[in-house]
């Protein structure tokens, strides 16, 4: 008997091993300037409507959302290229992947891995599948 909850217990922590490994190997990035590798969709596209040291303000299609900025200072293109966050200009339309690709519980402001704009002129707009797609 003793064996059989083992056994159990066993199984239970692989399947949960791999479970745990799925998700978090479902979770991709953007490759900056490209890649073969399809990024998980974002966990927020919307408007640039305000830049702070620490936290950008999208507005989305549910409201104003606000999101850590990345810690490796910088922001891409949908073109290629990165500019330092310094750079970031209001009404441009951004999409972001969060740390994990999942907003932090505990965080009131999501920290962001990546962040992308459609392009660095607010008068750029992206096409209708830039939104839809996601």
């Amino acid at each position: 008997m003793a064996n059989s909850f083992f056994s159990r217990l066993l199984a239970i922590a692989f399947a949960s091993a791999i479970w745990v490994g799925h998700a978090h190997a479902s979770c991709r990035y953007p490759l900056a300037d490209g890649g073969e590798a399809a990024p998980t969709a974002p966990n927020v596209v919307g408007t640039v409507v305000k830049v702070e040291s620490t936290r950008i303000t999208l507005r989305t299609r549910a409201g104003h959302v606000k999101i850590g900025t990345p810690s490796s200072g910088v922001y891409y293109t949908a073109f290629g290229g990165d500019d330092p966050i310094e750079k970031l200009k209001e009404g441009l339309v951004a999409r972001a992947w969060f740390v994990g690709c999942k907003a932090q519980k505990d965080r009131p402001t999501p920290k962001v891995a990546y962040l992308e704009v459609y392009s660095n002129d607010p008068n750029d707009h992206p096409p209708a599948s830039y939104w839809e797609r996601y």
